[in-house]
């Protein structure tokens, strides 16, 4: 009897050990940035915002899917892309991007903001 206990609490061990070392893997995750316009771009212009992405396996890279959403401005060109062009219409452009199919335990959204600028008022003629 005590033969068969003691196997019992080794088969229960090795199995229990063997499980958490499973699920304790996780994924590699890409390194994620996003570069904007190199210069200050006023309300009205088109500002441009690109998401660098760097993985060991280029293969994942190339199923990822953009999705961008922006703040004081409109997307103009490029959802769904890595690259889009965005039409101020605020003070600061934001722009977010949501990049689909990573592993689960990764990071999926990334914000960016493109550089602020006030437009300058217009001169008035002084008496």
């Amino acid at each position: 009897m005590k033969k068969i206990t003691l196997i019992c609490i080794l088969l229960v061990s090795f199995t229990t050990h063997a499980f958490s070392q499973e699920g304790e893997k996780e994924e590699k995750c890409p390194q994620v940035s996003i570069t904007t316009s190199p210069s200050v771009v006023n309300v009205g212009e088109v500002e441009v915002f690109t998401v660098n992405v760097s993985w060991d396996n280029e293969k994942e890279i190339q199923q990822i899917e953009y999705l961008w959403e922006v703040e004081n401005g409109e997307i103009v060109d490029g959802q769904g892309t890595k690259t889009i062009s965005v039409k101020k219409s605020g003070e600061t452009t934001t722009a977010t991007v949501e990049l689909k199919e990573l592993p689960r335990n990764c990071v999926s959204r990334f914000t960016e903001a493109g550089l602020a600028c006030k437009l300058k008022p217009k001169p008035k003629l002084l008496d």
